[in-house]
């Protein structure tokens, strides 16, 4: 008898710990897919679309009532908001939001921005923005069994956001920060704090959405375990260049999916076939530019782990090992010269001086470095004529190093003695190396007097 006893209780802990998920796996589910990419242009983007499409297809699968809208203004964006508390303050069910668009915080609070935001200033686009403290603040008051809120902050290419005429590029506003979801909610960041993910040449999906849809074809993953899956997963296809975070705790566990959610099987695609990674890597290298074929060099890994030992197809192999070659030794150089260009046109200039002297270090003695020094010193005595004098010193160390190479005849990358503010000739290149040095000789001379 005592023995049976002891068999009841350890049942009813059993059925204790298991019921609360069962409960949950058959309340109602109810999902908001909010995706906005029709921005004023520069601010435009592309693949926000696909990523929400994909997520609702799959989500409609799972048995989630499903609201998809697209390019939302801020009313129009406050009022699915409401409709949707108040849905799950009626039915107590299970919540999903995804969002993908341009996010931004400031003053510790974060904004989804909406396609008819402001963007003439900072302050204008926070007030023309959907706060997410209100957002989490009615879910909170809607009292339902759990909600899940998934942020997939975007931006243009990686691009900074254009606020008026000038773009802001010292990214103190771009993303999310993190901010304590509401009691039985997770919030799930896309990226790293204070980061937007990029939109990828030759996706149509982020890595996030793909590594979730990917996890979805699993049976019986908890939601921590799968969004653990997806952050591991991002990390690899984007090597490293992205993270996911995930901020909360559930009261019990929760499953996406099970035997009675599950994704429709005709919807699922099996394209690792050589012919199909193949075409896929021949078309991103070609439509992607220098510095943006990130997609492209991650297919071609694929290709030779999966097939880099077939001999039947080892003419493809040697072009793709080629071709990947090639990538990795060109791009890494194209995106330090747009780092090099965004710094100057933004005014960067602590950036600005940092690309260039990455540039001067990696290319030596070649013209090119040559004209980036030249260029260095003629925005480091610019400064000084502003009266900032913090390059002061690099750039007096930089014209006498310029005019002793001008001196032995070094050449010019495009004849011009300079990127930006190019001197043009090589004798008015030499006046005004001289100049410079004499100024800051004096500018240092009256220093030390004062």
């Amino acid at each position: 008898m005592a023995q049976t006893n002891t068999n009841i209780r350890w049942i009813i802990i059993l059925l204790l710990c298991v019921l609360p998920a069962f409960a949950q796996n058959n309340q109602k589910r109810f999902a908001l897919v909010i995706e906005n990419h029709s921005y004023q242009t520069p601010n435009n983007l592309k693949n926000s679309g696909s990523d929400a499409l994909d997520i609702s297809l799959a989500l409609y699968d799972l048995d989630f009532e499903v609201v998809r809208v697209f390019n939302q203004t801020k009313s129009q964006t406050e009022i699915q908001i409401d409709s949707f508390a108040n849905k799950l303050s009626q039915s107590k069910g299970i919540g999903l939001i995804y969002y993908s668009g341009i996010g931004i915080h400031s003053k510790d609070e974060n904004y989804l921005v909406p396609v008819d935001a402001g963007f003439q200033t900072v302050e204008n686009t926070v007030k023309t923005s959907v706060s997410v403290n209100g957002l989490l603040s009615k879910l909170q008051n809607a009292g339902n069994t759990l909600n899940l809120i998934m942020f997939d902050p975007t931006g243009k290419n990686g691009s900074p956001l254009v606020w008026g005429n000038n773009t802001f590029f010292n990214r103190n506003n771009i993303g999310f920060i993190k901010v304590p979801p509401p009691e039985n909610s997770v919030i799930v960041y896309s990226v790293d704090f204070n980061q937007i993910r990029s939109e990828i040449c030759g996706r149509s999906l982020g890595y996030f959405v793909s590594a979730f849809l990917k996890q979805l074809e699993k049976l019986n993953l908890e939601f921590n375990q799968l969004i653990k899956n997806v952050a591991v997963e991002v990390s690899l296809q984007s090597e490293n260049r992205q993270k996911v975070f995930l901020d909360g705790i559930l009261n019990n566990s929760f499953y996406l999916v099970d035997k009675k959610h599950r994704l429709n099987p005709k919807r699922l695609k099996k394209e690792d076939s050589l012919e199909v990674l193949f075409e896929n890597f021949k078309t991103t290298k070609k439509n992607c530019g220098c510095g943006q074929r990130f997609e492209s060099l991650s297919t071609g890994k694929k290709i030779i782990e999966k097939f880099g030992r077939d001999d039947l197809n080892k003419d493809i192999i040697s072009y793709v090992k080629k071709q990947i070659a090639t990538i990795e030794n060109e791009d890494p150089i194209c995106r330090r010269n747009a780092r090099y260009d965004t710094a100057y046109k933004s005014k960067n200039w602590k950036e600005f001086f940092s690309v260039s002297n990455e540039i001067i270090v990696e290319e030596g003695e070649t013209p090119l470095g040559f004209d980036v020094l030249l260029t260095l010193v003629s925005v480091g005595f610019n400064r000084a004529l502003e009266k900032i004098d913090s390059y002061n010193n690099e750039t007096f160390n930089n014209a006498k190093t310029a005019l002793q190479k001008l001196e032995a005849n070094k050449p010019s990358w495009q004849g011009k003695y300079g990127v930006f503010e190019p001197f043009r000739t090589k004798e008015n290149a030499q006046s005004w190396m001289n100049y410079i040095i004499a100024y800051l000789m004096y500018e240092k001379m009256n220093q030390k007097e004062e």
